[in-house]
């Protein structure tokens, strides 16, 4: 497997996180991923270092409804064919930077309403479709 189609992420901590790929080849290293439930038993995934989804020629969807908290950054750049940036429902904080570049073909980077707070940046660059930035709009 190439580098180009590597996240940052273990296949088992992917899947804990609700984590969709609606494209093959996206494997990775293990970082370190805790779990926590609210009162509603919400399952709230907690990652310590960065995701990094990154030059893979098939992705054409990316969705992670679980992971409430990233230490580090996330980032989704050199996705050709990625039209969605889908569910990031419960996303509320962000340590590092939110990246988000060359991804030619996507219009909009989907549902980001419940993040409050990043620690370093917010870059986004170079996505030819794009024509809304969604509920990132609503980030102070």
């Amino acid at each position: 497997m190439s580098q180009a189609t590597r996240s940052r992420m273990g296949i088992g901590a992917m899947a804990l996180m609700g984590l969709v790929l609606a494209a093959a080849g996206a494997v990775a290293q293990d970082r370190p991923v805790t779990t926590t439930k609210d009162a509603a038993s919400t399952v709230k995934v907690n990652v310590s270092g960065d995701i990094e989804v990154a030059e893979n020629g098939a992705l054409a969807e990316l969705s992670m409804p679980s992971v409430s908290r990233v230490g580090g950054s996330v980032v989704v750049r050199d996705n050709p064919p990625l039209v969605s940036l889908g569910r990031f429902v419960l996303l509320e904080r962000v340590g590092g930077d939110v990246r988000v570049g060359g991804n030619a073909l996507l219009p909009s980077l989907g549902c980001f309403g419940s993040l409050v707070h990043v620690d370093g940046s917010v870059r986004i660059e170079e996505n030819a479709a794009l024509a809304s930035v969604g509920e990132l709009g609503m980030l102070a």
